[in-house]
């Protein structure tokens, strides 16, 4: 109904932004825009700028898991009361979440419970580690089992140890999801090959850009800019600007920002 409230949920900390965070928060700016009451459920959403229409709700934090920077929030049983006291507080008729952890799985729960329909958006169900951490693959499986309570469902595989593990965690969050979000269509197919049920390639929100002033010379100015991780493809940028300076020259100039810069191909 149009008075119910959305719930987006994410579980990565709102304190910085990354890509993920940048589409949760521009999907919650684009449903307040139209009208829709949005209550966002993240980690640090106290630290957000107030928008109207948008309600902030910040669970307590227990710590940071290392080297993830994933904000530490307790196991999806001990979050379920909080989810539904947001939900029934706040009257919602949808949840969206963000991520594949111990809250989106407590907001699963809860919206299976209520008959609340849950969409399931997966920013990449590509995750990529390092061949070296392959052994320990399963510490990844026994963290995700004990922090969401799911033990079972489908396995993702075609990548080494660490990797299958990483991408079965978003796997089985979109196996209990009544819809899955795919950002691209070629990620949509890998979701549904892998298991996921009903994926629909949908892109995240993006506010309009003003229309660029006219450049009267010099030449056309591209900028490419997000961390240097191997899931950005910095590469291929780089690999399309060799190609497009072999056949225009200097007519075209790519700025590449990011950080750490030590890590960005030559």
């Amino acid at each position: 109904m149009r008075d119910d409230a959305v719930l987006l949920v994410c579980d990565y900390s709102l304190r910085y932004l990354g890509g993920a965070q940048t589409a949760f928060l521009r999907q919650a700016e684009a449903l307040a825009s139209e009208g829709v009451r949005v209550i966002v459920l993240a980690p640090d959403a106290d630290q957000v700028a107030e928008v109207p229409g948008i309600t902030l709700v910040a669970p307590p934090r227990r710590g940071t898991i290392p080297v993830l920077d994933l904000p530490l929030l307790g196991r999806a049983h001990d979050l379920e009361p909080l989810v539904a006291a947001t939900v029934r507080r706040h009257g919602v008729g949808a949840i969206v979440v963000h991520s594949e952890f111990a809250l989106a799985a407590a907001s699963l729960a809860v919206g299976r419970d209520l008959g609340i329909p849950v969409l399931h958006t997966v920013h990449t169900f590509f995750w990529t580690a390092p061949a070296a951490l392959a052994p320990f693959a399963p510490v990844v499986g026994r963290v995700h089992r004990s922090l969401t309570g799911i033990r079972d469902g489908g396995r993702a595989t075609g990548g080494h140890a660490m990797n299958n593990a990483l991408r079965t965690m978003t796997l089985r969050i979109a196996e209990r999801a009544d819809v899955v979000l795919s950002p691209s269509r070629h990620q949509a197919e890998a979701l549904r090959a892998a298991g996921a049920g009903r994926v629909e390639a949908f892109s995240n929100v993006a506010q309009p850009l003003a229309e660029a002033p006219a450049v009267a010379a010099g030449p056309l100015r591209l900028l490419w800019v997000a961390r240097f991780a191997p899931e950005k493809r910095v590469e291929v940028a780089l690999d399309a600007m060799r190609q497009v300076a072999s056949d225009l020259g200097d007519r075209v100039q790519l700025d590449v920002a990011g950080a750490p810069p030590g890590r960005c191909p030559a």
